[in-house]
């Protein structure tokens, strides 16, 4: 009976059968609000987001030699089999991926075929991938005016209803990803 209780014990010590395999995309930008998926199995999927002071089932961290970032997690995007957070803004760099599960790390071992430094598990931070304005061709102009700017964007998101779509893909119908519309304003946006 001992020996029984002693071994329920360690398993649930020694792990929650979380794995992480791979992560998409690789690389983003300073500002954040890159869309991280990270595709394993057993992710919890109770929609706990730590709310009445209860904490979250699973935390997404990027973390780097130096730094430690948060990746908030969307719920609505993830299941099972993968999880889909979004970063925030962060220093150039190269991150992996860590995941708390009911408050616990994962092993090193859980990541990426056991290689937590596994490409497959790296994000990379680039100036060159954060969006820039570098000019407006009107600073005051009348209300419902267009407003040309030019600089670097990039953007996934063509509506409210595409979560998938790159500006180097196409979307379900064959459309090519376009910028679509930007809405100014004297606070922020």
């Amino acid at each position: 009976m001992w020996l029984t209780t002693a071994l329920i014990i360690a398993l649930a010590v020694q792990g929650h059968g979380a794995l992480v395999s791979y992560i998409t995309p690789h690389i983003g930008g300073e500002n954040g609000r890159v869309a991280v998926s990270i595709y394993g199995q057993d992710f919890p999927t109770d929609i706990n987001l730590g709310s009445l002071g209860t904490p979250p089932k699973k935390e997404v961290h990027l973390v780097s030699e130096f730094v430690q970032y948060t990746c908030d997690i969307h719920e609505a995007e993830s299941d099972e089999g993968k999880t889909v957070c979004y970063t925030r803004a962060m220093n150039p760099g190269t991150y992996y991926v860590r995941m708390k599960i009911n408050e616990q790390w994962l092993a090193t071992s859980e990541y990426c075929g056991g290689n937590e430094i596994a490409d497959n598990c790296k994000f990379e931070v680039h100036a060159t991938n954060t969006p820039t304005i570098d000019s407006l061709d009107s600073y005051s102009v009348e209300p419902r005016s267009l407003i040309k700017f030019y600089g670097t964007i990039f953007t996934d998101l063509l509506d409210s209803s595409n979560f998938t779509s790159g500006n180097w893909l196409t979307t379900s119908t064959g459309d090519a990803v376009i910028f679509d519309r930007v809405w100014l304003t004297s606070c922020t946006c």
